[in-house]
């Protein structure tokens, strides 16, 4: 290949009039060998029209791509088998969370004899507490006055 050099000057242009400035340019002293970057051009039907099949012919990333496509599915099922684990983990966990503070807390003590789930204000009046299973259920969530 020819070693082409910056040897070339050109004048720049300014609002379409030439300046006192020069810019460099490369002089090519081979024009029967030039490479063609083919990435940049928008239209690759026209391109492959004018090059020569050998130049255009797409060539295969991997020789028996069937093999690499079967050893890439199985990667992607493993780790799709362990993902699915881990959201099933989370999703337990989750629910016994919810479980747990869904539970009443219960307090040990001693029932009064005449009121059996009712407690007493300072005022006198008494209030009345809905069962565990009405609350776990969440249709006894807020407590019930007696007045």
């Amino acid at each position: 290949m020819a070693r082409c050099l910056p040897t070339a000057l050109r004048r720049q242009v300014q609002e379409r009039q030439e300046t006192a400035q020069t810019t460099k340019m490369i002089c090519h002293e081979d024009d029967k060998h030039f490479v063609v970057n083919t990435h940049t051009l928008h239209n690759a039907t026209l391109l492959q029209k004018f090059l020569p099949r050998n130049l255009t012919a797409p060539k295969p990333l991997y020789d028996d791509w069937k093999a690499r496509h079967h050893e890439i599915a199985t990667t992607l099922r493993i780790m799709q088998a362990e993902k699915c684990a881990r959201t099933a983990a989370k999703w337990k966990a989750t629910q016994d969370r919810k479980k747990w503070k869904a539970q009443p807390a219960v307090v040990e003590g001693p029932e009064s004899e005449d009121n059996d789930n009712e407690d007493s204000d300072e005022d006198g009046e008494t209030n009345d507490v809905a069962p565990a299973s009405e609350i776990a259920e969440g249709t006894g969530a807020q407590k019930r006055r007696r007045v």
